[in-house]
C-alpha cells in the first residue's frame, strides 16, 4: 500500500470514529463530504407518494431474503434500492419484518412492489423479527440482510453455490462504507469474546478466499430452512439481540455441519446504524449481557478455544478453525488436474496455498471461492521473502504439479519440514506421489508423513 493510499485510509479512520457518530450516518454530513466513502445514503422526499420501486418477482424462490427494520427508513429504501439494481444471480423473494416502527417505514414500504412486508404489533427485537419472518418463508434456504447493507452482483447466487451438504451457514464478507474489510467470519476466544479476520484493512489475498470459521455475523447469513427449524431459530434467551449468530453457529457445528464464509459474496455495511436511534449504551449493555448467557451456555466447548491475544485478534485464523494440514501448491498443470487435487486436499482438511507467480483472474477467483488461498507476487513481492516469512514455517507439505529439480532443491533448503510430493509423476527426489486414483485416507497419510530423511 501506498503512502498516498495510507494518508486516504488514516483520514477515513478519523472521519469514520469521530464524524459518523455525531451525525449517525445520515446524510445530512455525509451526503457532501467527497471522501472515499461510497455508500451514502439519500435523504427520502418530503412526498413519499413520488416514491416507486419493483423488486424481482419469483413464483418458485430460491432463498428468502428476511430483512428485519426498525425506524431508518431512508436505510431500509436504500438496502431495497440496492437488492432491486443488482443480479444475485438466483431467484429469491423479499420478506420485510418492520419490528413496530415509530417512523414512515409503512409508508416507505407500501411504495416497494414485490415485497412480503410482516408488521409486528409490538418491538420485540432483531430476534423477534427475523423468528418472524422465518415463518413466513416459502424458500428452501433462508438468506437474514440487516437493513442498513448495501448487496453487490451476484452476492446469492455465491452464498448458495457455497451452502453444499458440509456446510450449515454461509456468511458474505462485509465490508464499511468506504471499502475496507468489516468482516471477514470470525474468531471466539475462550472467554466468549471475539475477532473479525482482516477489520479494517483493505481486501487483500488474505481474506479472498472462503474458509470455515467460529461464526459469521447474522447482518448477512444464509442457512436451509429444514436446519433453522431443527435448531428452533436463534436463542430467545439473546433477546433482542447480540451473540445469537454465534450462538446458532456454534449449534451448528454441533450437528455436524461446518461454518463457512464466502468473500466473493461483498455486502456493504453501516454496522449498528439503526440501533444508534436508540439509547445510547443499549446495544454495549446487551452484548455484555448476553456474553455471559454465553460462556455459560457453551463453558465446555469454549476451553478448546484459544485464549485471547495480540497476535491471534490480528491473525484469528492461527486459532481453533486453523488446524488443516498447510499445503503449498507449486508449478504449472492442465486446470482439471489442479482443481481435482486441491479438491481432495480440501476434502481430507488440508489449507491448500497455491503459490503462483503469476495466475489468470478467473482462475484465481475460481480456487478462492473453493477455499484455496492464492499467494501471487502482490502478496510478498519477492519468492525469496515468501520463503523467508514466518507463513513458510506452517507449511507442512508441498505439492510439485510440474518437474523440475532445481525447485525441490531449493523446497529441501527453504521448507526443510515439509514433505514433497509429486503430481501424477514419479521421482526419486519426491517424498511421495499424489496420482489420479489415490483415496481421501491414502492422502491424509501421505500428507501428514512428513519428509523422508536419509
Amino acid at each position: 500500500m501506498g503512502w498516498q493510499m495510507k494518508f486516504w485510509y488514516f483520514v477515513v479512520e478519523v472521519i469514520d470514529r469521530l464524524v459518523a457518530p455525531v451525525v449517525s450516518y445520515s446524510c445530512f454530513g455525509l451526503r457532501w463530504l467527497r471522501i472515499p466513502r461510497a455508500r451514502r445514503i439519500k435523504v427520502l422526499p418530503d412526498r413519499l407518494e413520488s416514491l416507486k420501486l419493483q423488486l424481482p418477482c419469483a413464483d418458485q424462490p430460491e432463498a428468502s431474503v428476511i430483512i428485519p427494520v426498525y425506524g431508518r427508513a431512508d436505510i431500509t429504501w436504500h438496502c431495497l434500492e440496492a437488492l432491486a439494481r443488482t443480479d444475485a444471480g438466483r431467484a429469491y423473494e423479499v420478506i420485510v419484518v418492520d419490528d413496530a416502527s415509530p417512523d414512515d417505514t409503512p409508508k416507505v414500504l407500501s411504495r416497494v412492489q414485490n415485497i412480503n412486508v410482516v408488521r409486528a404489533a409490538d418491538n420485540g427485537g432483531f430476534i423477534a423479527a427475523c423468528l418472524q419472518g422465518a415463518a413466513e418463508a416459502r424458500a428452501p434456504v433462508l438468506v437474514f440482510l440487516n437493513n442498513d447493507t448495501e448487496v453487490t452482483e451476484h452476492w446469492l447466487n455465491e452464498l448458495l453455490d457455497t451452502l453444499n451438504p458440509s456446510v450449515g451457514i454461509v456468511g458474505a464478507r462485509l465490508l464499511f462504507g468506504y471499502g475496507a474489510v468489516q468482516e471477514a467470519g470470525g474468531i471466539v476466544f475462550k472467554d466468549g469474546t471475539g475477532s473479525h479476520y482482516g477489520r479494517r484493512q483493505w481486501p487483500s489475498e488474505s481474506t479472498d478466499y472462503a474458509r470455515e470459521v467460529d461464526y459469521v455475523s447474522g447482518a448477512c447469513l444464509a442457512i436451509r430452512k429444514k436446519d433453522w427449524v431443527q435448531l428452533n431459530g436463534f436463542d430467545e434467551r439473546y433477546r433482542p439481540a447480540y451473540y445469537e449468530d454465534t450462538d446458532l453457529c456454534f449449534r451448528m457445528r454441533q450437528m455436524g455441519y461446518s461454518v463457512w464464509v464466502q468473500p466473493a459474496a461483498q455486502v456493504f455495511h453501516l454496522e449498528g446504524a439503526t440501533y444508534r436511534q436508540g439509547k445510547k449504551h443499549a446495544p454495549s449493555r446487551h452484548h455484555v449481557v448476553n456474553r455471559s448467557v454465553f460462556v455459560k451456555q457453551w463453558q465446555a466447548e469454549l476451553q478448546t478455544h484459544p485464549t485471547p491475544g495480540v497476535t491471534q485478534r490480528r491473525n484469528p485464523y492461527t486459532g481453533s478453525r486453523n488446524r488443516g494440514i498447510e499445503c503449498l501448491v507449486v508449478g504449472q498443470v492442465e486446470v482439471d488436474i489442479l482443481l481435482r487435487t486441491l479438491g481432495l486436499l480440501l476434502k481430507v482438511g488440508g489449507h491448500p496455498v497455491v503459490y503462483a507467480w503469476t495466475m489468470r483472474s478467473a482462475l484465481r477467483q475460481k480456487l478462492q471461492k473453493m477455499g484455496c488461498e492464492v499467494l501471487t507476487k502482490e502478496t510478498y513481492g519477492s519468492r525469496r521473502a515468501m520463503f523467508r516469512s514466518q507463513r513458510a514455517a506452517r507449511v507442512q507439505a508441498v505439492l510439485c504439479l510440474d518437474e523440475h529439480s532445481a525447485l525441490v532443491d531449493v523446497l529441501r533448503l527453504r521448507l526443510p519440514q515439509a514433505a514433497i510430493l509429486s503430481v501424477g509423476f514419479e521421482g526419486k527426489e519426491f517424498d511421495g506421489v499424489v496420482d489420479s486414483s489415490i483415496s481421501l485416507e491414502a492422502l491424509a497419510r501421505v500428507l501428514a508423513s512428513g519428509p523422508r530423511r536419509s
